[in-house]
């Protein structure tokens, strides 16, 4: 067997230890076609071994962040002579989900709702190398079990930790002026978008022959309060002169500010702008020269980050209303001894504006951090009653409620020559959808497939006509 690296422990804060830095033995295996580290699935019987170096002797509470469709499988942590155990439930949150009866026994697809299940007991940790074993004792036939991450919760910090989230609640920014949008539309203008017909133009020409107000009068249209526009996805492109970002990636940014064009056009509409930005992809140097030179490795990743939203929020000021951070789910994956310092992050992205409003996007797994004001809500279909504004249970808990969905199915127009594709929901089930959320004072983000040259489609068009006279009168 392959030893897996050591993990470094630290006394001062949550541990997480996810699949992909383990060693498997029995019924569990990664999910193939989910990105690495990510998610382990249980299909019986199994363990899961961790080496982890310690600076120093203590004791750690324990949790597991999992998913299960059936009730009662015994679990139990061992490190040493100390253990912890606990017995799992199936697992509920705000995702509509599949019963264990419905899922066939060759269904691979992920589970969607996750929580944090606290086991009783707790480990005691040597200075020095440990071995933590986590093993599912006693299961069923059809038991299913997804496990995001094991849980080391030092009991020597745990007031500190809990006065730290506290502080976090308190500083968050308002959400009303969100709640009173309503709805807003997403657009994941790329490098990859296609014209309606002909050959792609270059990310830079495409910039620069954008036609702002064309596109704002388009957006005033749909009646969404505001926009989610993506600054780069699948590679590291930002329509906008920030120099933080060009040192990262030369050559990626461009001459004209697309960012702050698009905020004063839309302002003038009283629109809000609020950007998209794919966090794993910024922070990843694999498209530069030397493809081995992983930002990582220079640990110096986080300032990097941070000085990159420091310098978008000083240039943009109060004509910023937000971001949406994409990646957070597999992020802490790909760096696991980086301890990401989120209330840096957190005071980084309000430079320029304290009323500024971020969502840490974790998909459908709870959050690791309260230092965020909104809930990322990627979904991808409706979802289970809502009780209120803010979640109360598993994803998302304690934040503000927002949902994103795709009304034609895809998130960016990337074929040539051909037509964005029909809307998957008609108008009278989108209308039903978002006023369903805004009921409850709940936020609806509706993503709509984008031309290269600023248009949308015409039937999606249509259907955010209905639903403007259907919500705004």
């Amino acid at each position: 067997m392959t030893r897996t690296p050591t993990i470094r422990v630290d006394p001062t804060t949550v541990n997480r230890l996810y699949g992909g830095t383990a060693d498997t033995c029995g019924s569990v295996a990664s999910l193939d076609h989910l990105p690495k580290n990510m998610v382990m699935r249980w299909v019986g019987e199994g363990s899961l071994t961790w080496q982890v170096d310690a600076p120093e002797s203590g004791d750690y509470e324990v949790a597991l962040c999992y998913a299960a469709l059936t009730e009662g499988a015994a679990v139990e942590v061992i490190s040493g002579d100390s253990k912890a155990a606990g017995e799992l439930h199936m697992t509920n949150g705000i995702y509509q989900d599949q019963s264990a009866s419905e899922r066939s026994p060759s269904d691979t697809g992920y589970l969607r709702n996750y929580e944090r299940a606290h086991l009783k007991g707790s480990l005691s940790l040597s200075a020095g190398t440990n071995e933590i074993m986590l093993r599912v004792t006693e299961a069923k036939a059809a038991t299913v079990i997804d496990l995001r991450s094991l849980e080391l919760t030092p009991l020597a910090a745990k007031q500190e930790l809990a006065a730290a989230a506290e502080r976090a609640k308190k500083q968050r920014a308002s959400t009303d002026w969100l709640v009173e949008a309503g709805y807003g539309v997403m657009f994941h203008w790329t490098d990859e978008s296609q014209p309606r017909h002909g050959p792609k133009k270059p990310y830079a020409d495409a910039v620069r022959d954008f036609d702002v107000d064309a596109f704002a009068d388009m957006v005033e249209e749909t009646g969404a309060g505001y926009v989610l526009l993506t600054l780069n996805h699948g590679n590291p492109h930002c329509p906008a002169p920030i120099a933080a970002w060009e040192a990262l990636h030369p050559g990626w940014t461009t001459e004209r500010d697309l960012v702050a064009e698009m905020a004063a056009a839309l302002g003038e509409r009283r629109i809000r702008l609020m950007l998209y930005i794919a966090s794993h992809i910024l922070m990843d140097r694999r498209f530069d020269e030397k493809p081995e030179d992983s930002i990582g490795e220079f640990g110096d990743v986080e300032q990097a980050y941070a000085d990159v939203l420091a310098e978008i929020g000083r240039r943009y000021g109060e004509k910023l209303a937000g971001y949406w951070f994409d990646g957070w789910d597999h992020i802490p994956t790909r760096y696991p001894d980086v301890r990401w310092p989120y209330e840096h992050l957190f005071e980084a992205s309000k430079a320029g504006n304290p009323d500024r409003i971020i969502s840490l996007n974790y998909w459908f797994f709870p959050d690791e951090t309260p230092w965020q004001e909104y809930w990322a809500g990627e979904i991808d279909g409706p979802l289970k009653p809502l009780s209120g504004r803010f979640i109360e249970h598993a994803a998302g808990e304690g934040l503000q409620l927002q949902a994103l969905i795709m009304l034609e199915d895809i998130w960016e127009h990337g074929e040539p020559d051909s037509a964005i594709p029909q809307p998957t929901f008609s108008a009278g089930e989108l209308i039903q959808y978002v006023k369903g959320v805004m009921e409850k004072q709940g936020v609806m983000t509706i993503n709509l497939g984008i031309y290269q040259d600023g248009g949308i489609g015409d039937e999606s068009r249509r259907r955010m006509r209905a639903l403007r006279r259907a919500i705004r009168g």
